[in-house]
């Protein structure tokens, strides 16, 4: 792969070796892509099923009760006890296809935009992938985000991001959830209160969480104002509230075992949905030559065009297991 050397950036840039790039690395670029979500990040509490085609089901173990016996000596005589569940889930994929164009004169850009990043190293071979992925990166992520969360394939929904299929949040607001409590945008002034209430609600319903520990979701906005009430920023500075690492996407809410996490498939939401780890799954593919990132140049048409095509779906396993503000 070819060198740009520090004196020759202000050239025009053979973009060629790029489009080969893409090419050999497609099936590495398409998971970097989709990985872009946060909803794909670690312990945020989803469950990610790989390698679906189409429709595939896996097992799923509900919370439930467990028993202590006692044998008294004579094991057989231990009846089977507890409401501890296995149970089939089904995970459906839809096919999700990006398709842009891009001038010579916006790659040029990007490049020099990658490439002058504070410590780059003009010495060092062309980033392809760095600068393909970041090409739409961010931006596929986020819609991903909104789109497992709050995907409504009803026909009412004229939303071209959203209509692809059902999200988690509006499974679990058409199901049989337990009631949360009237959704809120979250202030200063009543944040702690209204957690600490779903909370409650939420221990109430499902004891073991006390212990086990669960997930709350709630909007970035939410989550903003709540971890700002909690730990006084604004009026108290310390090790805590300086935050100098910057955005911190989860905290475990003080004396639980419950994380809040600033979802940000809930953009521009109110609701507050808590439940048990690996209870929202969702399924992708990204292992298959169905799954495709191509990037070419058109010569009758004089650009370049990204393709990039990959599956996703979402599910909520019981969606009698969560609770959430409506």
């Amino acid at each position: 792969m070819s060198k740009i050397k520090k004196d020759t950036l202000k050239l025009a840039y053979d973009l060629s070796n790029m489009a080969a790039y893409a090419k050999t690395n497609g099936e590495v670029l398409i998971q970097d892509l989709v990985m872009q979500a946060q909803s794909f990040k670690p312990n945020l509490g989803y469950r990610i099923e790989t390698g679906i085609k189409s429709t595939d089901k896996f097992a799923d173990v509900s919370l439930g009760y467990t028993v202590l016996q006692s044998t008294n000596g004579d094991v057989s005589s231990v009846s089977a006890s507890g409401t501890t569940g296995l149970k089939d889930i089904s995970v459906t994929v839809t096919e999700i296809a990006i398709k842009e164009k891009y001038v010579k004169s916006t790659l040029d850009s990007k490049i020099g935009q990658v490439l002058e990043a504070p410590g780059s190293d003009y010495s060092n071979e062309l980033p392809y992938g760095d600068i393909l992925v970041s090409l739409k990166g961010k931006e596929v992520g986020r819609l991903n985000d909104i789109l497992l969360w709050q995907g409504d394939s009803s026909t009412g929904n004229t939303n071209a991001n959203t209509n692809k299929f059902n999200g988690f949040l509006t499974q679990i607001l058409a199901g049989s959830y337990v009631d949360g409590g009237t959704k809120t945008g979250l202030t200063a002034a009543n944040a702690i209160a209204t957690v600490e209430a779903v909370k409650d609600k939420a221990f109430t319903a499902f004891p073991a969480w006390i212990t086990n520990g669960c997930d709350m979701y709630m909007s970035p906005l939410n989550y903003s104002v709540y971890y700002r009430a909690v730990f006084g920023l604004g009026s108290v500075i310390n090790d805590l509230t300086k935050n100098e690492a910057g955005l911190v996407e989860s905290f475990m809410m003080p004396g639980t075992n419950v994380k809040v996490i600033s979802c940000n498939g809930l953009q521009g939401q109110t609701n507050i949905v808590v439940t048990r780890d690996s209870n929202l799954v969702i399924g992708t593919d990204l292992v298959s030559e169905d799954d495709q990132f191509e990037f070419r140049y058109l010569e009758e048409l004089e650009y370049w065009r990204l393709k990039a095509v990959y599956k996703l779906g979402a599910t909520v396993a019981r969606v009698a297991e969560c609770v959430a503000t409506h």
